[in-house]
């Protein structure tokens, strides 16, 4: 069983999002939605919240769009094994134990990755697997406004999570019939 939690995941990109009271005026309905976006699990779970959200209050405004932009970044980036994600200067900086994920999921992107590995853990990711390493990623300056960072990082990180979901649950799916 893979679980995450996406709470042990730090994200600080300089966004902060929330559920207004004119959104939900309830208060325990409105800490309710907090804990549901909170607790998400999976990608798909957090959708479904926010359908729920939307079919029960209506359209959703910009400051519970931020929030769910940021908890699906937090999902995804935790999924990757990403444990802190943060901006320092002109970096987009990553600890993670799987600079593999990571790798793939900011393949092509505008700028430049790299990865350093503590020292004695070899320069490879191969070699840093299970190991926290810190991975750098400079994009265009235009990139670090924090709306348009958390579009970017939303875009590469949540396509890659998904793939992760999914061969975890086709592995974890057993096999009926004759097996060869």
């Amino acid at each position: 069983d893979h679980r995450v939690v996406a709470g042990d995941t730090t994200i600080e990109i300089g966004l902060e999002g929330s559920i207004p009271k004119g959104y939900i005026p309830n208060d325990q309905r409105r800490m309710d939605a907090y804990r549901r976006i909170g607790e998400s699990e999976r990608l798909d779970a957090l959708d479904g919240v926010v359908k729920e959200l939307e079919g029960a209050y209506g359209e959703m405004p910009s400051a519970t769009r931020r929030l769910i932009e940021l908890a699906e970044i937090r999902l995804a980036a935790a999924l990757l094994g990403v444990v802190t994600l943060f901006v320092k200067d002109r970096d987009v900086i990553f600890r993670t134990t799987a600079p593999g994920n990571l790798q793939e999921a900011l393949d092509g992107v505008q700028g430049t990755v790299r990865m350093i590995a503590p020292d004695g853990a070899g320069g490879t990711i191969e070699a840093t697997e299970g190991t926290e390493v810190e991975v750098y990623f400079r994009p265009p300056e235009s990139f670090l406004e924090p709306g348009s960072l958390a579009t970017i990082l939303r875009r590469r990180l949540r396509p890659r999570a998904e793939k992760i979901v999914a061969s975890i649950d086709s592995s974890s799916v057993a096999p009926e019939g004759d097996v060869d």
